[in-house]
């Protein structure tokens, strides 16, 4: 199925807001270039094209055009080179590529298309007007229909509509185009978020092409509120990350780097005669898309990311950094006391709430008063006594509120309870770290340094890997005469100024195995045994 053109929602107000004040590109260092596209990209004057109308792009044939002309201008013109191209792709009605058109007439030179024909944006998306006044602007080269984002070679067409411009632009780098928007894609329906990961990510990797993106040029997506993933949706984050469209993760897929976030002003560009119009539900339908308070992506290619484009993690929100776990079998000797601590069963059991009794008659659960015991908030529901039999549990040593401390809980609050303390054990691993577990964790990010040195080395981009975290997550001590522990080791991976995705951390991670698996930290081996292997596959690995 092929993705739908622009639907976007007619919303009142937009705020516009940027948390990320330091890393705005008018607070940077200009970085003077000879080519077009690096001249573009070093004097913007605002954080994105799409995000705030009044982000300026300054042009050396900025005298050339008088803003009062543009309406009645003739079509006939010929392409500006010396000023920042702009492809507009999915678009609905043309409103926006209007708007912005006008907006950046002395600046800009706009090459506009949409998914629809011609005859469908007259008739569904009442865009007759637009186009007409598009094809009449100065600095718009053309409108151009049925053109799909995904596909290189649509938007190459649109970019040179016949073949002979098509073969004179693939020797010409500078004819491609500086910028490309998708302004709020989406597909048809409900429920379909892993179709419209693949919609970005398809017109990620297609304008990713040189043909068609210049070097040094950019893609801006904009995307409703709580969409993109990242923490710049603020309130409107959504509390899964599976639930969002991954816009870090899509780019990261297909070499584009998430380079800077920006909230779109739909009040500004509403002043400028922007219309917005179109839900997934259909264009007669009377509800709209909510884009108060969108987020505007802007990507570039990961090769070409420097050092004044800030920092790509930046937006990964803290808890989706990529974590990778190995379990490991080390000798009790590098452990220290921890080894033996855990040898006293009785004082784990007290740790965690465990008793071989029950409570005294007329024992109540600890958070029966509070409101969040079930079984209490049941029994005054229905109006019953409340009496507990088979009190049995009491409120681990390790709880966060101390007055709560090894008082008695019933079942249901205890299984609560241990599952928070499960997952501030796995984000922000044991407390109780003994120096020589911290010792051998160090040795551990020193062998996974090494690993992930080696491997990026291997990669078209040569990416700095750093890691945030590296601590235990679990202990398992045998009681029998053995002379190995067992500690699940977590590793936090992050590249500050590249993307980085799930299968160059797998990498990485394999190459660390392999390292631990080869004893390459002495006392120290993997908890996991490959299967029985033949001579030929032995003796590749060795």
């Amino acid at each position: 199925m092929r993705p739908a053109a622009l639907v976007i929602k007619r919303l009142v107000f937009a705020r516009f807001y940027h948390p990320h004040k330091a890393t705005n590109p008018r607070n940077r260092r200009r970085v003077q270039s000879s080519s077009s596209s690096e001249r573009f990209l070093s004097i913007m004057k605002g954080v994105t094209l799409l995000g705030n109308p009044e982000t300026d792009v300054d042009s050396p044939n900025k005298n050339n055009l008088d803003v009062d002309d543009v309406a009645g201008a003739s079509s006939e013109r010929h392409p500006d080179t010396n000023r920042t191209r702009v492809l507009f792709v999915g678009d609905g009605d043309f409103s926006l590529s209007k708007a912005f058109a006008k907006t950046k007439a002395t600046s800009c030179v706009v090459v506009a298309t949409s998914l629809s024909t011609k005859s469908e944006i007259e008739q569904n998306w009442k865009g007759y007007e637009n186009v007409r006044e598009l094809e009449n602007l100065p600095n718009v080269e053309r409108v151009a229909h049925g053109i799909d984002a995904t596909n290189t070679e649509d938007m190459m067409r649109s970019l040179s509509p016949n073949e002979d411009q098509q073969h004179q632009r693939a020797k010409r780098a500078d004819a491609a185009a500086d910028a490309i928007i998708f302004a709020f894609p989406h597909l048809p329906g409900k429920g379909k978020i892993s179709k419209n990961r693949e919609l970005l990510r398809n017109f990620l990797l297609a304008a990713k092409d040189e043909r068609v993106m210049r070097p040094n040029g950019v893609c801006e997506v904009a995307l409703a509120p709580g969409q993109g993933g990242t923490f710049v949706d603020g309130d409107e984050s959504r509390t899964m990350y599976g639930d969002t469209w991954k816009a870090y993760d899509m780019g990261a897929d297909v070499g584009m780097a998430l380079i800077e976030c920006e909230r779109f002003d739909e009040e500004k560009w509403r002043e400028r005669s922007y219309k917005p119009t179109g839900h997934w539900r259909g264009l007669d339908d009377s509800r709209s898309f909510r884009v108060s308070n969108a987020v505007v992506h802007r990507f570039k290619r990961e090769e070409e990311v420097s050092e004044s484009d800030g920092s790509c993690s930046r937006f990964q929100r803290k808890e989706e950094r990529f974590t990778r776990d190995v379990s490991l079998a080390i000798e009790k000797k590098l452990v220290g006391a921890s080894a033996e601590e855990s040898e006293d069963k009785n004082k784990d059991d007290e740790e965690n709430g465990i008793v071989t009794f029950f409570a005294p008659d007329g024992e109540q659960c600890a958070f029966a008063n509070d409101g969040t015991c079930a079984f209490a908030n049941r029994c005054d529901k229905e109006r019953k006594p409340l009496e507990y039999t088979r009190l049995n549990r009491k409120v681990p040593s390790r709880y966060f509120d101390p007055k709560y401390r090894g008082k008695w809980c019933c079942g249901k609050c205890y299984v609560k309870i241990s599952k928070v303390l499960q997952l501030q054990k796995q984000t922000n691993g044991i407390k109780d770290t003994t120096p020589e577990e911290k010792e051998l964790l160090e040795k551990i990010r020193a062998v996974a340094m090494e690993s992930a040195e080696e491997t990026a080395k291997t990669w078209k981009v040569h990416k700095k890997i750093g890691f945030t975290d590296a601590f235990i997550i679990d202990r398992y001590d045998p009681k029998d005469e053995s002379n190995a522990v067992a500690r699940n080791v977590r590793l936090r991976y992050h590249c500050e100024r590249h993307p980085l995705n799930g299968k160059e951390v797998n990498e990485i991670q394999h190459a660390l195995r392999e390292k631990l698996e080869r004893g390459h930290l002495k006392g120290v081996t993997l908890r996991w045994y490959r299967r029985e292997e033949d001579e030929k596959t032995k003796k590749q690995r060795v």
